[in-house]
């Protein structure tokens, strides 16, 4: 097979991959026999989707909800009303020995980071960014290439409260300069 072949192909779950994702959980739990059903319920029964959503991946809400979708205008929907949460609360769900994230180097040593691991990482962003004076509802660009990192330092920034600019790391300075002042970071 060559390389231009390679482009066209892409990742396909085994048969038991596929059976223990969320997607093939929730089509049996809701009795849809094939995919294409359950999008169109996904698309046809929004708030209901979303509502089943929300409590199978066990969303933590501060504040729950009075309706999930209280404007049916598509273009201008209103989801979860009157709800609030920091969803960064809702990763760490999992056994803290569970691998999260498992990442490799340039020379290919790889390496992994718990889900406690990382939590702990989350929770020490955030605490330096309130200690460093940032405060709730800013923006903070995050330019950075993909790696442990910068998945800690994103879900630390949101953790604080603050909100996240994320740049392509291959943005050239004025790109990168751009997004900035847009978004007031």
């Amino acid at each position: 097979m060559d390389n231009h072949t390679n482009l066209h192909t892409s990742w396909q779950p085994s048969s038991i991959e596929f059976q223990e994702s969320n997607l093939a959980v929730s089509m049996k739990k809701l009795n849809f026999d094939t995919f294409e059903k359950f999008h169109e319920w996904s698309i046809s029964e929004r708030e209901q989707f979303w509502k089943y959503t929300t409590e199978a991946l066990g969303i933590k809400f501060y504040k729950k909800c009075s309706k999930v979708l209280e404007n049916r205008d598509p273009e201008q929907p209103c989801w979860f009303l009157d709800a609030t949460l920091n969803i960064v609360n809702s990763c760490f769900q999992a056994n803290g020995e569970k691998v999260a994230i498992v990442e490799s180097n340039e020379t290919g040593q790889v390496h992994t980071l718990t889900y406690a691991m990382l939590e702990t990482k989350v929770r020490q962003i955030a605490a330096s960014l309130l200690m460093a004076g940032f405060q709730k509802g800013d923006v903070i660009g995050l330019a950075l290439p993909m790696h442990s990192e910068a998945v800690a330092l994103y879900l630390g920034i949101v953790y604080a409260g603050c909100i996240v600019c994320p740049i392509a790391e291959s943005f050239a300075p004025n790109e990168i300069s751009s997004r900035l002042q847009i978004s007031q970071a």
